[in-house]
């Protein structure tokens, strides 16, 4: 069997809470947001993993986070994405850090051998970001280019990153469903793990 396998940033419940609010504030427009139980940082998606292979993920991913402190990220604007000249998604994002950019670096890295992978240099950083909703791509572009509402808007969400998530993706009818896998703290040695 294969399951689609993604390592994330989970955000807390209070943190999912803010960024809703902020979504109910924002202009109408044509977009499926995201379910608050979804909302996340992804760091990379594996594709398809064969059930043998999970395993052998887990232990790569807990390696790679032993060597990794706790760190900070602030989300501090929502905009369209990957760009306002061709929004696809509304986006909160976030402040260029270099650990987060380190952290994508090592775990691409260490998963190399696993099919598909493409690894990314972040050596100035990564900006983290939060996918809030996608546009319906038919419906936003019968909005003429000037009339379209305008998301610029500053944010301040500050938190303390402690650990990465393994989670397998299943889509149903309600949409994407998340099932946690593997929940990893950051800094700690295989000592740590096992009493954690």
């Amino acid at each position: 069997m294969e399951h689609k396998i993604y390592i994330i940033i989970s955000l807390s419940r209070e943190i999912k809470k803010k960024l809703s609010k902020h979504t109910l504030k924002l202009p109408d427009l044509p977009i499926h947001w995201t379910k608050r139980e979804n909302l996340q940082i992804s760091l990379s998606f594996l594709g398809k993993i064969k059930d043998e292979s999970i395993s052998e993920i887990i232990n790569s991913v807990e390696e790679v986070s032993a060597n990794h402190k706790p760190f900070f990220l602030e989300l501090n604007r929502i905009c369209y994405g990957p760009t306002e000249e061709n929004p696809k998604m509304v986006l909160a994002r976030g402040v260029k850090s270099k650990e987060i950019g380190k952290l994508k670096n090592d775990l691409e890295g260490r998963l190399l051998s696993i099919p598909k992978q493409k690894p990314s240099i972040f050596k100035e950083g990564l900006s983290p970001y939060v996918t809030l909703g996608r546009i319906k791509k038919s419906d936003f572009r019968k909005i003429e280019v000037e009339e379209r509402p305008l998301i610029d808007k500053t944010i301040s969400i500050k938190f303390e990153v402690n650990s990465i998530d393994i989670m397998e993706c299943e889509i149903e009818s309600t949409g994407a469903q998340y099932t946690l896998l593997q929940s990893i703290g950051l800094g700690k040695n295989q000592e740590d793990l096992e009493a954690w």
